[in-house]
């Protein structure tokens, strides 16, 4: 028999009986409600989630939205290099034919691609800050320009940035800061949410028997102790980890807390 499990991220937040999440699901909740799309700002540790959040206030804004996808886009910032200047603004405002050396063709740039929807900034720290005065103009005036093209055009995107760095450092522009972070959600880590550990944990169980299409496994009582001791410096991605690899890689159907040492030393 196959095991199901649902994979929207709004649905795996809603499950979370952490305060601090769901009143995380409540601000979204009335954005969505009032059709507000501000550029949102997320802050949390590494591994906290901030991704799936992003993802989940996305799915939230297109199932309110009627007629027509609404796209996500996503840019990692730390994957921008400081060699190639254009071809890196390229990645934001797109670019013309022949802009610049590497310009072979034309290209569409994040903000074009998100248009009426999500660009999503990860790891929006290591914007370089050349490129931070470069997006503070756009949001500024509204407007941009492909690199190379002379046609201004309207933005109309949704920027969520997600960082695990304090933002209000002399290296990142404080005007742009305050125009990503028109509303702010923290994360809490994964250590301060004691009553989702189990439901997470038999849902990551669940997830990788749907893989398989075996019986998800289950945690004997002192498995159950050992990842409530654990501190999980890795957060919810190293939680993930942990489970879906005693999910698939488990003989056995009960896991024990033995099985688990190892993986968290």
């Amino acid at each position: 028999m196959t095991t199901t499990v649902e994979t929207s991220n709004l649905a795996l937040l809603a499950k979370s009986k952490c305060a601090k999440i769901q009143s995380i699901l409540k601000e979204i909740e009335i954005l969505e409600k009032q059709a507000a799309y501000p550029n949102i700002l997320i802050v949390g540790e590494t591994g906290t989630g901030k991704n799936l959040v992003a993802q989940a206030i996305h799915e939230l804004r297109a199932r309110h939205k009627t007629g027509g996808s609404v796209p996500f886009e996503v840019i990692g910032c730390n994957e921008i290099g400081e060699t190639y200047f254009n071809a890196e603004r390229a990645r934001f405002f797109g670019n013309t034919k022949g802009a610049f050396t590497q310009a072979t063709q034309a290209q569409t740039g994040g903000l074009e691609k998100a248009r009426k929807g999500t660009l999503f900034l990860d790891f929006v720290q290591y914007l370089p800050r050349w490129l931070q005065y470069d997006l503070k103009r756009a949001l500024d005036t509204e407007k941009f320009r492909k690199v190379g093209g002379k046609r201004e055009q309207h933005l109309n995107t949704q920027i969520i940035s997600a960082t695990s760095k304090n933002l209000r450092e002399p290296k990142f522009d404080y005007g742009l800061y305050l125009r990503l972070s028109m509303h702010k959600i923290a994360l809490p880590p994964l250590r301060e949410r004691q009553e989702d550990i189990i439901p997470l944990a038999e849902y990551f169980l669940i997830q990788a028997a749907s893989e398989t299409g075996g019986k998800p496994k289950t945690l004997s009582e002192s498995a159950q102790s050992q990842l409530l001791e654990y501190k999980w410096p890795g957060n919810i991605r190293e939680f993930r980890s942990v489970m879906r690899n005693m999910g698939f890689m488990l003989e056995h159907n009960v896991i024990e807390a033995d099985d688990l040492m190892p993986k968290l030393s």
